[in-house]
């Protein structure tokens, strides 16, 4: 029974305020007075003093103060005791520091580094778009030879990492589909490498890989913000100049970002609370992002920043590639 009640009806009898309750915190506590309900004083939240929180009440949890970086300027984000400030930690790379680690608005987006949908962690020296453009890092031969594509030195083979886009049906960078291409380095055919990665691989390369991602750069990403509607792609699509084409904007356009297949032996899947590779914000039915047990979240309104030596890579803080 609740105290709710149609204009010109008596309120619900009661035996006791439990009876009352319906559930709203912010309309105040109901009580049962003389055998029937009767309302409660409405809950009054006192305004914060912090400028970047809105103020509101919510019906379960009573007064809230949620922190929105909107309310903040260029670069700036929303700490839930400071307000408004660059926050930023910078984050390195085998001990240099990118683009998408020190803390600069390089592409003048107003979003820095973590914060950028287009980066991809501290191993990224581009800001508007997925091609890492690190000295070294794109020196692979797709069709050939693969290894972490979100370190510093892709192709190099130093992380027991082994792929090729040839064990590809997709064809991804316009290689030739080989279900029998040997890949050196490893005596592994396409089927065992698509199924099993060596576990130095896995210690090494899945911890910088961006939820929804393989190790080798393929990755889910939405087509657009809160859309359904995702495209599978290779992140260091490039044109035959070798520069890259594949960003945000262009994701579901297969000749600027090409279609691939995830490589199942080390893939890193983006989970329903998770912050996928792209997404700035968690899906609205979520109260917070999931990150791995004993990991810090970081990159929304309010959360504070990883701590020195370990980076924000899609909504989770892990340590710099080193």
């Amino acid at each position: 029974m609740t105290s709710s009640s149609s204009s010109g009806d008596p309120p619900p009898e009661c035996t006791d305020a439990g009876q009352c309750d319906n559930g709203d915190i912010c309309d105040g506590a109901e009580d049962c007075v003389a055998g029937q309900c009767v309302p409660g004083p409405a809950l009054e939240c006192e305004p914060d003093a912090v400028d970047c929180t809105i103020d509101a009440c919510d019906p379960k949890l009573g007064c809230t103060y949620t922190p929105s970086n909107a309310r903040c300027g260029c670069e700036e984000t929303c700490d839930l005791e400071l307000g408004c400030g660059d926050y930023c930690v910078p984050a390195e790379c085998t001990g240099m520091q990118y683009a998408c680690g020190n803390c600069i608005d390089d592409d003048l987006d107003c979003m820095v580094d973590s914060a950028d949908p287009d980066c991809f962690g501290p191993c990224d020296n581009n800001e508007e778009g997925f091609n890492g453009e690190i000295p070294g890092q794109q020196e692979q031969s797709t069709c050939l030879q693969m290894d972490c594509y979100f370190d510093f030195n892709s192709g190099a083979g130093n992380d027991e990492c082994y792929w090729s886009h040839s064990c590809d049906p997709l064809e991804p960078s316009g290689c030739t589909y080989d279900a029998d291409h040997n890949t050196p380095g490893t005596p592994n055919s396409c089927d065992e490498m698509f199924d099993a990665q060596l576990p130095e691989c896995l210690d090494y390369c899945l911890p910088i890989v961006p939820n929804g991602c393989d190790c080798f750069g393929c990755c889910e990403v939405r087509v657009a913000e809160g859309s359904e509607e995702t495209a599978t792609v290779y992140l260091g699509t490039q044109n035959a100049d070798g520069e890259g084409t594949c960003d945000l904007d262009a994701i579901d356009d297969p000749e600027l970002c090409n279609p691939c297949t995830q490589v199942e032996g080390c893939l890193n899947p983006c989970g329903d609370c998770e912050l996928c590779l792209g997404d700035v914000v968690v899906p609205k039915d979520c109260e917070e992002q999931e990150c791995p047990n004993g990991t810090q979240a970081c990159g929304q309104a309010g959360q504070e920043a990883c701590p020195e030596f370990f980076s924000c890579i899609t909504g989770c803080c892990f340590p710099n590639p080193s």
